[in-house]
């Protein structure tokens, strides 16, 4: 339920809560239908100018938006119980919602996408009105949900960044006729619209400051959300689910689809911090892991132990400069007096060798670094314990994360 403004202040939400009250009672589908002729007028804290809509045809659906691909989202969750309000899943437990939408229901069904009676059912734990929250002007229109158990689909991640352009996606149940009469979608459904900024679209709403901050606005010539949709999400859509982004949350309009009345929507980048805050402070176990609540908290952020690397005795760690080039010259290993004639010495050609590397030259990553018939071998791993190269000089001193070219036929047993 997109909360349309009329010319009666005081029966505003009367009209919108036992409006779709009535339609809990009967199986929605996409012949439900039910008369809406709410008068538009003037009004100090509505509207600000007349509208007839008598004469807008019927629009085919969110408003002419399209059917949603089966599970596309699956963060979409809805409240069906004494309204209807959309939502949205942005954690494992927790729901985002439009404050006016709070007492719409006590259940959500999260994943609903075949009718409104799909997804699954899961109860509400508990619910945090944004304390600004005027119902009189849907300023703070957000509410945060915690489930009482974790939802079985993937959620959506927040838009921290403000969003001043570009086209959004906006997806809902709610009304798909544009004129007076009511009709509900049978299957979720979705429509894309353009961003309008908040100075263009408050001017098309009378230009007297109904559009804040804390709002922003999009809009399609004849496409829009409606009533039924508040809540519901308003995203930037990427590739996949995972790739969606939430911006915001369907909140107000006057009329639907009508030009020059762009619907409003709770601006999600406004919020994030609080959003963030009310979810660490009351919900911590909870919350998506991309929110830093030791942050926000002022806990400690545990710095990760690196156990250190133990050296074997007969070997000791070479210090390698900080400003190491990105092109290392090549470097010759010394034999040292054990090392006989019949081990060549040990060559690090390059860190990253453009080139095929030879008999007991390094530093290679895998056999394909070596020419034919040579093996990269892995000084770590291969030979615990010794770390010598089969058929190579003496290694003392070379760090051990440099793995040499070796044949794999020759032994290692340098005391033949």
């Amino acid at each position: 339920m997109r909360t349309v403004m009329s010319s009666r202040p005081s029966t505003n939400f009367v009209f919108c809560w036992t409006l779709l009250f009535s339609l809990v009672c009967n199986p929605v589908n996409a012949a439900n239908e039910i008369n809406k002729n709410e008068s538009i007028d003037d009004s100090p804290q509505y509207l600000r100018r007349k509208l007839d809509t008598s004469s807008l045809r019927p629009q085919p659906r969110i408003i002419n938006g399209d059917d949603v691909e089966s599970d596309r989202y699956p963060y979409f969750s809805l409240m069906y119980g004494q309204a209807m309000c959309g939502a949205v899943l942005i954690g494992p437990r927790l729901v985002l919602s439009a404050a006016h939408c709070a007492n719409a229901a006590s259940q959500f069904r999260v994943g609903a996408w075949n009718g409104v009676t799909d997804g699954v059912q899961i109860d509400i734990q508990s619910k945090i009105v944004h304390e600004s929250y005027t119902p009189s002007r849907f300023d703070h229109d957000i509410v945060l949900f915690q489930l009482q158990s974790e939802a079985p689909y993937e959620y959506i991640r927040l838009q921290k960044e403000k969003v001043s352009g570009g086209k959004m996606t906006v997806i809902g149940f709610g009304d798909t006729d544009s004129s007076s009469r009511l009709a509900l979608a049978s299957t979720l459904q979705e429509v894309e619209l353009e961003y309008v900024d908040n100075e263009t679209c408050d001017q098309g709403h009378g230009g007297r400051g109904d559009v804040m901050d804390d709002m922003m606005c999009a809009a399609s010539k004849g496409k829009d959300s409606c009533i039924g949709d508040s809540g519901g999400p308003l995203i930037l859509r990427g590739d996949t689910a995972a790739d969606d982004r939430l911006v915001g949350l369907v909140s107000w309009g006057r009329g639907c689809a009508l030009d020059g009345y762009p619907g409003v929507y709770t601006r999600v980048s406004h919020f994030y911090e609080w959003i963030e805050e009310t979810a660490c402070t009351n919900f911590p176990d909870d919350v998506p892991s991309y929110m830093n609540c030791n942050l926000i908290l002022g806990l400690p952020t545990e710095t990760p132990t690196i156990a250190p690397i133990e050296m074997p005795p007969s070997y000791f760690p070479i210090d390698m400069p900080s400003d190491m080039p990105s092109e290392t010259p090549t470097v010759t290993m010394t034999p040292t007096a054990n090392a006989t004639a019949a081990f060549p010495d040990i060559e690090i050609i390059a860190w990253t060798p453009k080139e095929k590397l030879g008999l007991c030259q390094g530093d290679c990553d895998s056999d394909s670094e070596c020419i034919t018939g040579l093996k990269c071998f892995q000084r770590q791993k291969e030979i615990p314990e010794t770390y010598l190269v089969p058929g190579c000089g003496d290694p003392r001193g070379l760090d051990l994360n440099v793995d040499i070219c070796y044949n794999a036929s020759v032994s290692n047993d340098r005391s033949t």
